[in-house]
């Protein structure tokens, strides 16, 4: 519920913590804080569930109302926001062609609870990476398929 401006601050803010594991339910929201979020909120949550980490292969795909898509490499490297360290979802090389063009950078918020910025690059391998959405990750909150009602927790 947090606007963007406030979200970034708390982003800069936190530490990575460890490579998650496991599924995660996620929100995702463009505009947070302002009336057109809230319908970017519904929208992706229409769409997109969370994602499944596999920290021992580092790679994740995201849950989807389609199933499982767009697998990544998971590792810890430098923000294109601060340059401190972050966990990376780097789509580069996924099976979906279309995520080829998102990097997301993530950051635990509490144990079990992250907040990720994902950054845009359209079409994929060309120009630079612009923000995106900002989404959570939260581990805490069973999984269900489709997600049906809210995780206990604030989000983006």
């Amino acid at each position: 519920r947090m606007d963007a401006a406030a979200l970034d601050a708390l982003f800069a803010g936190l530490e990575p913590g460890p490579l998650p594991d496991g599924e995660a339910v996620g929100v995702a929201n463009s505009d947070p804080g302002s009336g057109y979020g809230a319908f970017t909120r519904g929208f992706f949550r229409g769409l997109w569930q969370g994602k499944v980490f596999d920290r021992e292969k580092g790679t994740l795909t995201n849950r989807t109302v389609f199933g499982t898509t767009g697998s990544a490499k998971v590792y810890l490297s430098t923000s294109r926001a601060d340059g401190k360290p972050v966990i990376i979802i780097d789509y580069a090389k996924s099976d979906n062609l279309l995520a080829r063009g998102v990097r997301d950078e993530v950051r635990m918020v509490a144990p079990g609870l992250y907040l990720g910025v994902a950054y845009l690059k359209f079409p994929p391998g060309v120009g630079k990476f612009q923000k995106w959405i900002y989404f959570s990750l939260d581990f805490r909150v069973p999984p269900a398929s489709p997600v049906s009602e809210e995780p206990s927790t604030q989000a983006p």
